[in-house]
């Protein structure tokens, strides 16, 4: 089985948000139900009308604790039209086990793939008798 990463990169409303929900309709594909923001929370280089990142060099703490305040923010967020669909919630403290590890001196596979892993551990469910 391959395990390599697709990663869905995109103009705003060009169709990502679709494509992303038809590969997480493949019960073989783990797909995160969010936009990462991968490359904004590490401080690289975004320029486009709807978000604005100016390179800069983070420590490991600062971009650890960029990812949780995202995912923080997605738990915490009521926006019916944006994003975040309402069938997730992550659990931040296992999130941070994971995520925890993070190091600049990872290559940006690794680091990509400790992200994906850190989503995938803390990823709950929502039950119907939650709802």
């Amino acid at each position: 089985m391959n395990e390599e990463p697709i990663f869905i990169l995109g103009a705003h409303k060009s169709g990502t948000t679709l494509l992303r929900s038809i590969f997480d309709g493949h019960p073989a594909l783990f797909v995160i139900p969010f936009e990462s923001h991968f490359f904004q929370n590490l401080c690289y280089w975004i320029d486009y009308d709807y978000r604005k990142e100016q390179p800069r060099t983070l420590t490991d703490q600062e971009i650890i604790n960029r990812f949780r305040e995202r995912l923080r923010h997605l738990n915490e967020t009521e926006d019916k039209l944006g994003d975040t669909p309402e069938s997730f919630e992550i659990d931040l403290p296992r999130f941070m086990r994971t995520f925890g590890q993070f190091s600049t001196s990872m290559t940006q596979k690794e680091q990509f793939e400790l992200f994906a892993e850190s989503v995938h551990q803390s990823l709950l469910r929502r039950t119907a008798a939650q709802e």
